[in-house]
C-alpha cells in the first residue's frame, strides 16, 4: 500500500511540473510573439554587470520596423573607459561600427553584410532570452562576413518555471525563471513581465563568464509598439564617416 501511495505522489509531481513549465514557456512565447508581430518596436534597456573585477554599465536603445529595418545604439562604460556600438539595417544591408564586446579589443568593426532574410524575429528572441550585449555581439557577427558560425548561433532556454507575482514600482509583475544557453556557460535568468501588458520590465542574469561570477541587472523602459519611428534611423548613409 505504501508503495502505491509513493508511486501516485511521484506521478502527481511529474504531472504538475510540466504544467508549470508549460505555463511559463507559454508566457515567454506570448511576449516574444507580441514584440515580433508589432509593426514597429522601440525599447530602451539600461543595465549593470558586476563581478570581482568591478562593474560595467550599459545604455541602449533598439528600434525595429517591418521589412527587417533595425537600429541598435549602445554605450558601455567600465570605470573611466567608455565604448559605443551601432548596428543599422535598412532592410537590404546590415552595418555595424564600434565595439559590441567592451572586453575584446578586436571587436570594433566596421562590418557590413547583406541583411538576413529574417532578422528582427530572431533578434527579438535574443532580446528576451539573454542580455543586450549578446544581441550586439550577434548583430556584429551577422554583419562580419568572416565571423565564425558559432557567433551567429541564437540563444535558447530551458527549465522555464513561474515565480511569484510582485510589484515593480506601480506595475504588477510576474516572475519567470529559466536557464539561457548562448555561446558560453548556461545563465540563470529571472524576467519580470508586466501582467497587464505582457511586456518586459526587468531582468536579472547570473552566470560564469570565464572564471568570473557575473550578475547583470537590466531594466526595460520606453517600450513602444506600433509607434512612429523616424525613417532616418534606418538609413545607412547617415552612418558614413
Amino acid at each position: 500500500m505504501g508503495a502505491v501511495v509513493l508511486h501516485l505522489a511521484v506521478l502527481a509531481i511529474a504531472l504538475l511540473n510540466p504544467q508549470e513549465k508549460n505555463e511559463a514557456e507559454a508566457l515567454l512565447r506570448k511576449m516574444e510573439d507580441k514584440l515580433s508581430d508589432a509593426k514597429t518596436l522601440q525599447i530602451r534597456i539600461e543595465g549593470t554587470s558586476k563581478s570581482s573585477k568591478g562593474s560595467v554599465t550599459m545604455k541602449s536603445t533598439l528600434y525595429l520596423e517591418e521589412a527587417n529595418r533595425m537600429r541598435l545604439e549602445m554605450e558601455v562604460q567600465s570605470g573611466t573607459d567608455k565604448t559605443s556600438f551601432l548596428a543599422v539595417s535598412d532592410g537590404s544591408n546590415l552595418k555595424t561600427s564600434g565595439k559590441s564586446d567592451p572586453t575584446n579589443d578586436k571587436s570594433n568593426g566596421p562590418y557590413q553584410n547583406d541583411t538576413p532574410m529574417i532578422l528582427n524575429i530572431p533578434l527579438v528572441h535574443a532580446l528576451i532570452r539573454t542580455e543586450i550585449l549578446f544581441c550586439a555581439n550577434w548583430l556584429e557577427a551577422t554583419a562580419d562576413r568572416n565571423a565564425p558560425i558559432e557567433r551567429r548561433r541564437m540563444p535558447d532556454y530551458q527549465n522555464s518555471r513561474m515565480g511569484k507575482r510582485e510589484k515593480i514600482g506601480n506595475r504588477n509583475a510576474q516572475r519567470v525563471h529559466f536557464t539561457s544557453f548562448g555561446r558560453g556557460n548556461p545563465v540563470s535568468v529571472t524576467l519580470w513581465i508586466d501582467v497587464e501588458t505582457t511586456l518586459p520590465i526587468k531582468r536579472e542574469l547570473r552566470g560564469m563568464q570565464g572564471v568570473e561570477d557575473v550578475t547583470t541587472i537590466e531594466t526595460f523602459s520606453e517600450v513602444k509598439l506600433d509607434g512612429k519611428i523616424d525613417p532616418a534611423k534606418f538609413e545607412l548613409s547617415k552612418e558614413k564617416k
